[in-house]
């Protein structure tokens, strides 16, 4: 029952706490609240002992393209012992942001209330970091955990709570929007630009190909490959483009491609369904449909969401 908002513990609820606070063998059980005792702050509570271990771990990042590199969090707890003394703890880290964070800390014997983790760098995304705060009873990567409590992308200014917070997926919420600046191949080859991050959605594309004054008209094209070489993308100029001229051209995700002639839409629209994600690993591919020596591909900007 409720009492001000505060929790009395009713009859038996020891005995059920008691039960959940034993622990692996060769360990002792944690101690159980004192009869009558009134909890503060709320009703969540999940029991600790002696060798709980609080885990945080931050997924690695290709940061290509990113204006931060470097990961700042605080992860706050508090925790209430048997007397009902409530303690409240703080850990900050930094760490490089390709590298990942894996770190194991101490908590104080009793029994968790919450846990949060908040940016202290002021710009962390959605897509960038990938935080995952569990409970273990052994130090390492590879020890399965008691407990997962967060799971989730830190944004700033909000941060993941437990008990409050929804445990995500690497894949979801939205990713970071960035542009990426493909180098300008040589004459003669197709532009490629690989993808890094665990997953990326393609919002648009955009290049200047300018053909040299060779052969006949050629159809400008574009592909994307999957990270098993798997073509999963192609598309086509419908209009050929004429020796010694330059034109733009661009892929916007559910956008029909131009039906024109050159030169009447700039830029020109190259068909696309939407939603194409890539994997990491997987390729995006510039050229034309008989791409020749002194053909120029240039100016490629490729914005993606990513995610990690």
């Amino acid at each position: 029952m409720s009492d001000t908002g505060n929790l009395i513990l009713p009859p038996g609820a020891l005995e059920t706490l008691e039960a959940a606070a034993q622990t692996p063998p060769g360990t002792g059980p944690a101690g159980i609240l004192q009869p009558g005792l009134i909890v503060p702050g709320g009703i969540a509570l999940f029991p600790i002992d002696q060798q709980s271990l609080l885990q945080v771990n931050v997924r690695a990042a290709n940061t290509s393209g990113w204006v931060n590199t470097q990961g700042q969090i605080a992860v706050n707890t508090r925790t209430i012992d048997p007397q009902g003394n409530v303690t409240n703890s703080q850990y900050t880290y930094s760490w490089a942001i390709n590298a990942g964070l894996a770190v194991t800390t101490n908590l104080p014997p009793g029994f968790l209330i919450s846990c949060c983790v908040t940016d202290l760098s002021g710009s962390a995304v959605s897509g960038q970091l990938f935080c995952t705060v569990s409970l273990v009873h052994q130090a390492g990567g590879a020890q399965p955990v008691d407990a997962v409590l967060i799971n989730g992308w830190i944004q700033a200014p909000a941060p993941l709570a437990w008990p409050l917070s929804t445990l995500q997926n690497p894949w979801d919420g939205p990713g970071q929007q960035i542009t990426h600046i493909v180098p300008n191949p040589s004459p003669g080859l197709n532009a490629v630009y690989t993808f890094t991050a665990l997953n990326s959605l393609v919002v648009s594309i955009q290049w200047v190909y300018t053909t040299s004054s060779l052969g006949s008209a050629r159809n400008a094209q574009y592909y994307i490959t999957t990270n098993v070489s798997i073509q999963a993308l192609f598309g086509e100029a419908a209009t050929a483009q004429a020796p010694s001229t330059a034109e733009i051209y661009a892929v916007m995700p559910g956008l029909r491609g131009s039906s024109d002639a050159l030169g009447t839409d700039t830029p020109y629209l190259l068909p696309c369904p939407r939603g194409i994600y890539v994997p990491s690993g997987g390729q995006l591919q510039i050229g034309a449909d008989g791409l020749l020596a002194g053909d120029t591909i240039t100016d490629v900007y490729l914005i993606c969401q990513q995610w990690c």
